[in-house]
């Protein structure tokens, strides 16, 4: 038992079971009030979730509530085996019960304060049971709303799953709906998050849409974001706001036999959304209706009467946690005379994309090179800039091109807001890059940040973990992205190290290289460095409530041999 109270809104208490082979109950509670002398069960006011083994290998898991001094069993069922985490978390409002990772109840919070005591502990009747078991790795942490998993293997899911229409079933272990059905979660979860799950259309309808649909966010049929796939290999995501359809985005033909069981993922970050599906990225799209649904909730749907669809192992996450690997190149050899032309443009940010994608899980999701690279792609919205439609939706964006002092150029004028000081190139007062996605800027130019100017790239951190560019001249040579992203995949070097690597050994002396990097606070007593990411290790975003950037990490050094 805790010493002291402590409100347990937005947190979340865990323990873990390693053993339980002798006792009869291993218990986790919150509770109003405080007892050191008689057992907990008798206090008048508490939530608790317990495994049993009153015989041999049979294991139950329960969730009770006692208010006023009235006891009630919510929840009970048959659990495979003895071990594993206990959780209770208790956020907006709401309290959730979970075996592992799995949700297994929620309801309305009921206790009337938060204010509680937490016990941990075991209990067993003599005559039945005896011997030593135990927990270890209690754990008492915030929460919002980040995690839950529905895996289905209870077939009362009406504690956790809400009738919209139709007809559901949960068969073998699947969340089955036919005759048009549709099911919303009770449960409320952030407005930013990766929704997932194992879906399959075992009858389709006859027309290509009357197929299965998982609905990231849901208020009603005409306020809803969903992806579906189409018989064809189509995937589709969509958003209707008002009644009306606001964002349709297809990805024609690119899965194999749609039908079959999937993985899918949807990740909603304001205005951007990603769909992946078997964990390649298959459509990342921006609508100001996207970041419009502030619906709690989300859905599974058999579209039409004659749709079977089926559903397994439905998560969410929230998308802080989650980040799907894209990346995007943009280039510019051809200046149109303005400036000179470059050779190695295209092969270097080429080259480096076809390293960074034999990396598994990562994708380009942009190529834009010559009067396809626009500067609007990498400006922010305050100043007509789209960042938040390209540079800003993908993980690592590079770009391949001339530069100056707190700036890079193209060779076409599409300025967001056509100030005559900063067409043709994006420059550092007109970036706010990580608000959506973006980790990593390599910008591959000349003189972008030097040492004297460089605080002056401060407004382009807003989730952003890190620039590599060059503070002085450099030269077109072939080979740098190449060498770059193989540095990252094969070496595993952080983001520093591999461009340091790759920069002195394709430069000369003389230039000199650079990165500029987040000091990122996670809690009180500790910081992490964005200059520290590695290519499959990239530390979780630092623009939420959780963690702050604090101050920044500027490193230059000269190429060329030693």
């Amino acid at each position: 038992m805790t010493k002291y109270d402590d409100t347990i809104d937005e947190r979340l208490i865990e323990v873990d079971i390693p053993e339980f082979d002798s006792l009869d109950e291993m218990i986790i509670m919150i509770a109003t009030s405080q007892t050191t002398g008689t057992d907990p069960y008798s206090l008048s006011n508490w939530y608790r979730c317990l495994k049993t083994k009153y015989a041999v290998g049979d294991y139950d898991w329960y969730v009770q509530r006692k208010v006023s001094g009235t006891a009630t069993t919510l929840e009970q069922w048959d659990t495979s085996g003895g071990t594993g985490k206990l959780r209770i978390a208790v956020d907006d409002g709401w309290i959730r019960f979970y075996e592992g990772d799995s949700l297994r109840y929620a309801e309305p919070y009921a206790l009337g304060t938060t204010s509680v005591y937490v016990y941990i502990y075991t209990s067993t009747l003599r005559s039945r049971n005896s011997g030593t078991d135990y927990m270890d790795d209690f754990a008492y942490t915030s929460y919002d709303s980040y995690y839950s998993k529905d895996d289905f293997t209870d077939t009362n899911y009406s504690n956790r799953w809400e009738w919209v229409s139709g007809s559901a079933t949960v068969e073998s272990g699947k969340f089955k709906m036919y005759n048009n059905g549709e099911q919303k979660t009770q449960a409320a979860y952030n407005d930013f998050r990766c929704v997932a799950g194992k879906v399959t259309t075992t009858q389709q309808g006859a027309e290509h849409w009357q197929v299965a649909w998982l609905v990231a966010k849901y208020i009603d049929w005409d306020n809803q974001i969903y992806g579906l796939l189409w018989p064809n290999g189509t995937v589709e995501l969509a958003v209707r706001y008002g009644g009306n359809q606001h964002g349709w985005a297809t990805a024609a033909y690119s899965v194999s036999n749609p039908l079959f069981e999937h993985n899918w993922e949807i990740v909603l970050t304001g205005n951007h959304a990603v769909m992946l599906i078997d964990g390649v990225p298959k459509i990342s799209a921006t609508d100001n209706y996207f970041g419009s649904i502030h619906s709690e909730r989300l859905a599974v749907y058999g579209n039409s009467d004659d749709c079977i669809a089926k559903f397994d192992d439905i998560e969410v996450i929230d998308s802080n946690y989650f980040d799907p690997k894209t990346i995007g190149i943009w280039w510019v050899n051809d200046y149109h005379g303005r400036l000179g032309t470059l050779l190695y443009a295209d092969d270097n940010t080429q080259d480096f994309a076809d390293q960074i994608t034999q990396s598994s899980g990562w994708i380009c999701l942009y190529t834009n090179g010559d009067d396809n690279a626009w500067e609007s792609h990498w400006e922010k919205a305050s100043v007509g800039g789209v960042d938040y439609a390209y540079a800003d939706t993908v993980t690592i964006a590079y770009f391949y091109g001339h530069g100056w002092t707190d700036q890079f150029s193209f060779g076409t004028n599409h300025d967001g807001d056509s100030a005559t000081n900063t067409t043709y190139a994006v420059k550092a007062n007109e970036s706010s890059w990580g608000e959506n996605n973006l980790k990593w800027a390599i910008i591959d130019a000349c003189h972008v940040i030097p040492p004297g100017s460089r605080s002056d790239w401060n407004t382009a951190f807003n989730g952003l973990h890190g620039i590599c560019s060059f503070s002085s001249s450099t030269f077109d040579n072939d080979g740098l992205g190449q060498a770059f992203g193989y540095n990252l995949r094969v070496y595993n070097y952080n983001f520093t190290r591999a461009w340091y690597w790759a920069t002195r050994n394709y430069e000369p002396q003389q230039v000199m290289a650079c990165t500029y990097s987040a000091k990122i606070r996670i809690d009180a007593n500790n910081y992490i460095y964005g200059r520290d990411d590695h290519l499959n290790n990239i530390l979780p975003q630092y623009n939420g409530n959780d963690v702050i950037r604090t101050g920044y990490q500027y490193d230059q050094w000269e190429c060329g041999s030693n």
